[in-house]
């Protein structure tokens, strides 16, 4: 993918510093758990109030957080057709954002573009995936520890509440859901690329707009946010990965569609 910014990437942008701070003040609230029981011996209702406001706010993030990343999945699909069938309904369309300007084919073009962005999506949550599990292993690991040391204690109680929340497992099962589903719409997009030789049957455009329509579907109900930094890191060597990937089919080749 071009180094330009995608009309999408403020809305992300907004909803992954939304998830950061939210991040911050889930574990600002064990903090403050574990602090009542140290230091006040669960007997005040002060603690009490202020989890009580963390977790309006926390809800209140959430909402915004939801908000941000449907507007920006809405946005990356106007800029997905826009810039295949060359319309204006956004005025910050990025042409260059995608890698298959070379082809002529508006409905090939439209799906080696979703391809394109399955290929990312695949590659980024993989290696989200896996940081994940280093994290919740760091956390189970520690746990383990600790009930072997001290027994099951309420602080222990609290850190086994904080790896069974979406913030620990549930994140993480999410990240992998996201990856399984988008390896598997990879592989079916290489085998319907396959299957083209010379004509685009209606089978084939049938199964093209599948493959596009169940993309968009894992996109608009994904709760997190694909990491920027591993994009970034990554940018380079998948857009090369791409051009190769895209460079062993004829359906891709510009040759090909005209």
């Amino acid at each position: 993918m071009n180094v330009k910014k995608p009309p999408q990437d403020e809305n992300y942008k907004i909803a992954n510093c939304i998830d950061i701070i939210w991040n911050i003040i889930y574990l600002l609230s064990i903090f403050v758990m574990i602090f009542q029981i140290l230091y006040t011996g669960n007997k005040t209702d002060f603690f009490s109030k202020i989890g009580a406001v963390i977790l309006i706010i926390l809800f209140f993030l959430e909402y915004l957080r939801g908000k941000f990343i449907k507007e920006a999945t809405i946005i990356k699909r106007k800029n997905l057709f826009d810039t295949t069938f060359n319309l204006n309904r956004i005025h910050n369309r990025v042409d260059e954002f995608y890698d298959n300007q070379d082809i002529d084919d508006k409905i090939i073009k439209l799906f080696a573009n979703n391809h394109e962005s399955i290929y990312f999506t695949k590659n980024i949550s993989h290696i989200m995936v896996r940081n994940n599990y280093i994290y919740v292993s760091i956390i189970v690991f520690l746990l383990i520890i600790s009930i072997f040391n001290t027994g099951i204690t309420e602080i222990n109680s609290i850190t086994l509440g904080l790896l069974l929340s979406y913030f620990g497992l549930g994140r993480t099962f999410d990240i992998k859901t996201v990856h399984e589903s988008s390896s598997k719409l990879f592989d079916e997009s290489l085998r319907i690329v396959s299957d083209i030789e010379y004509d685009i049957k209606d089978t084939n455009i049938a199964e093209m707009l599948e493959i596009i329509i169940n993309y968009e579907s894992l996109l608009s109900s994904m709760n997190f946010v694909l990491s920027g930094c591993i994009y970034n890191k990554k940018k380079k060597e998948l857009t090369e990965n791409w051009l190769e990937i895209k460079s062993k089919y004829s359906v891709y080749n510009k040759k090909a569609n005209k």
